[in-house]
């Protein structure tokens, strides 16, 4: 009755210990479940609020943005990581000639900033042995 009484207290104190305080677990899994068309227009709609996209380019982003969370689906099911890597590097480099194609001068400019601010900011977490914020971007 003991051990039993033991090993359900440790399979509760593990399944607490997997949650995480600032959820990011949670947000986490919850991406994963995310479609490509979701992850797609969610995209989207942030670039079209941070950038002021038009009724035009809005459509195309989320076409460019739609292409690559389906190309991106299908490049995380390859097993070699350089591969796979290889492959999404390709993807984004593509992703970026589209945008700079619709995106005005400024637009792009300004989204370039974003990314970096970003990427500085997930290599500071990541220095610092933070976990990094899944908000549902690839960059």
């Amino acid at each position: 009755m003991k051990a039993i009484l033991l090993s359900l207290a440790f399979a509760i104190g593990l399944g607490a210990n997997a949650q995480s305080t600032d959820g990011s677990k949670a947000q986490t899994a919850e991406h994963a479940k995310k479609t490509a068309i979701e992850k797609a227009e969610r995209r989207t709609e942030r670039l079209a609020t941070d950038l002021g996209l038009n009724a035009d380019q809005k459509v195309k982003i989320g076409e460019i943005n739609l292409n690559y969370a389906k190309a991106m689906e299908q490049v995380k099911t390859i097993p070699d990581a350089k591969s796979r890597k290889g492959r999404e590097d390709t993807l984004k480099g593509n992703r970026e000639r589209g945008y700079h194609t619709v995106m005005t001068p400024e637009q792009f400019t300004k989204w370039n900033s974003m990314r970096a601010e970003k990427k500085a900011k997930h290599d500071a977490e990541k220095k610092d042995g933070k976990k990094k914020d899944n908000d549902g971007d690839d960059d």
